[in-house]
């Protein structure tokens, strides 16, 4: 064969042969999708050195934007695939704030006898030519719908592709006999060359929707194909050219080809709950993904541009209540960060509640009620009945389990938080927000050492992903290592400059005894107050670790005038324990409408973790 000679690279117990683009175990192939092995070819060839996430993601993925999700799910795919254990990282490490490294000893040798690679190769069985044993033998139950790709690479049209994944995910998470993936979870495939089979084991689902979306002009063409992960086979698979104004029918007739090709039988009020149109009006949709594809960044900038876009799209049908609810939440985001919750919240009201008005039987809408109940109305009776409300509408709507997950964690109740966290990540595996959720729940606990484990495993994931820094920075504070929380609450600001997080840090300092940087941020808060909303809260925490109870109370005192959402914690947020013996702590907890909580926790419901 005439070919070109290609590098060889060893290390441990493994092979890469960079001609056959293949990775060897003690002469076994081990699977990779082709971006992971991209990533590893990357690391091996930068060998001892520092390679920053920025260089691998242009490498990569030269020719599309991802988000940097992909390349911490390749990674930790990677990692999975050399047998690297938790904290031991033997192969890649690590580097924070700047990318990663791979530090096994590595011996580099040319491929000069390729023939010999190839047929041993080609004698080897075909990678997941047979199906798991977990997978076999059961009903076509559960399916994860991967993006859409952009062939053209369009930044214009990505919200479109984007978008049409979601609501597909979204019609079909409408059936309760079938179990969907959720957005978090599928979009960590954004952007990679993915193999169904392979994809459909990771996520440990029967199906795999795959499929392109390709705009010219007002032409649409989506092309679609179902795949059994059991054994490869296409269920079902379709082309659709068609109008930019037949969008609808097209996600209509996926979703119900889907239906049919699983073979699920519906009831009358499931076949219409498939084909439900929360707009007729084809413009009030598409700036709606728009404002989609902002909201799903979760940051403040996103929020913003989303209401912006949700907002366009009400002007263009004020009758379409899911954008109503979408505004709703993204008030709801930004309350406490950057707007009061006066302001945020009463806006996030009226939102929801036009919503609920347009539509009862909208699962966002009763989430977005629920949460104004919980976080602003403080009606704790009234919010347990829209989340549930919003659980019977649409059993697999993750957002209603985990804010009611959240919502019972504030009342004390953690098994029944933990047991609605779990249907959550049933639907949502790889979502970081569920796993932080978690984290947060086992803090509330007082299992450090548990939410640390948890912390430290999304950010093995994803090393800028604030909130676990944050979260992970709360549980050294109150486990008294101090020096490494003021470490995450720095690396957490480094990505996200929310002044709750330097409020957090102020008392981090104030408990360690540095008085000159606690006093620095009090400085600053204060400063910050004329130009912007800052949490009267935020600003007591770090009264309290100064051990000013007085100073503590009047600005709790403030954050309990202005319905500031974090008072709903008093119960068992273990930052203000210094103040639980003052019985104006005790007079506060029962104005807020919460009875005191006594932490004796039982294990019985943490052996899945």
């Amino acid at each position: 064969m005439n070919r070109s000679i290609k590098n060889r690279y060893e290390f441990g117990h493994f092979c890469i042969h960079t001609g056959r683009r293949t990775l060897l175990r003690d002469g076994e192939i081990v699977p990779l999708r082709p971006k992971t092995f991209d990533v590893l070819l990357a690391l091996i060839e930068r060998g001892g050195e520092v390679v920053k996430r920025s260089e691998l993601m242009t490498r990569v993925w030269p020719d599309s934007y991802v988000e940097e999700s992909n390349l911490s799910y390749n990674i930790s795919t990677l990692r999975k695939a050399l047998g690297e254990r938790p904290n031991e990282h033997q192969y890649i490490t690590t580097v924070p704030g700047h990318g990663y490294m791979f530090v096994a000893k590595v011996r580099k040798t040319l491929e000069a006898n390729i023939n010999e690679v190839e047929e041993r190769l080609v004698n080897l069985p075909l990678i997941n030519s047979t199906p798991q044993g977990h997978l076999q033998d059961k009903t076509i139950d559960s399916l994860a719908v991967l993006p859409l790709t952009n062939p053209d690479s369009n930044p214009n049209t990505e919200y479109l592709s984007d978008g049409i994944t979601d609501t597909i995910i979204n019609n079909l998470s409408q059936l309760s006999q079938l179990r969907v993936l959720a957005h978090n979870t599928v979009f960590q495939y954004k952007g990679c060359v993915v193999n169904a089979q392979e994809a459909g084991r990771e996520l440990g689902v029967r199906s795999v929707l795959l499929g392109q979306v390709i705009q010219f002009s007002e032409r649409l063409i989506v092309k679609t194909e179902l795949v059994d992960v059991t054994d490869g086979r296409q269920l079902w698979g379709a082309k659709y050219n068609r109008q930019m104004s037949d969008i609808f029918e097209v996600e209509e007739e996926i979703s119900q080809e889907i239906s049919e090709a699983l073979r699920l039988k519906l009831t009358g009020e499931q076949k219409q709950r498939l084909i439900k149109r929360y707009t007729k009006n084809t413009e009030a949709y598409n700036v709606y993904l728009k404002g989609r594809y902002h909201w799903n960044k979760f940051t403040r900038e996103g929020a913003m541009k989303g209401i912006a876009y949700f907002e366009q799209a009400i002007e263009v049908d004020p009758q379409y209540a899911l954008a109503h609810a979408a505004i709703s939440d993204s008030y709801y985001r930004l309350s406490n960060l950057c707007m009061s919750p006066q302001e945020a919240m009463s806006k996030a009201k009226a939102s929801a509640l036009k919503a609920v008005e347009l539509d009862d039987t909208l699962a966002e809408a009763h989430t977005a009620i629920a949460v104004v109940k919980d976080q602003f109305d403080w009606d704790w009776d009234e919010a347990e009945r829209e989340y549930r409300l919003a659980i019977e509408c649409n059993p697999n709507c993750i957002i209603a389990y985990q804010r009611y997950s959240r919502f019972l964690t504030r009342m004390g109740r953690f098994d029944e938080a933990f047991a609605n966290l779990q249907i959550a990540m049933e639907l949502d595996p790889l979502s970081f927000l569920i796993n932080v959720s978690l984290g947060s729940l086992l803090l509330m606990m007082r299992r450090y050492d548990q939410s640390i484990e948890l912390f430290e495993r999304v950010l093995e994931m994803n090393p800028n992903y604030y909130p676990a820094c944050y979260g992970l920075a709360q549980v050294y504070q109150f486990k008294g290592e101090l020096d490494k929380a003021i470490i995450e609450y720095q690396k957490a600001l480094s990505t996200d400059d929310s002044l709750e997080i330097l409020g957090r840090l102020g008392q981090a300092y104030a408990m360690a005894g540095k008085m000159d940087e606690t006093l620095k941020i009090i400085s600053q808060m204060k400063e910050q107050r004329k130009q912007q909303y800052v949490s009267p809260y935020c600003t007591g925490l770090v009264y309290a670790g100064l051990g000013d109870n007085d100073q503590a109370f009047l600005w709790l005192e403030k954050a309990f005038d202005e319905r500031n959402e974090m008072v709903t914690w008093l119960r068992v947020q273990p930052e203000l324990d210094s103040l639980r013996s003052d019985p104006r702590f005790m007079d506060l907890l029962q104005r807020v409408g919460l009875e005191p909580k006594h932490f004796e926790i039982e294990q019985k419901f943490f052996v899945a973790i």
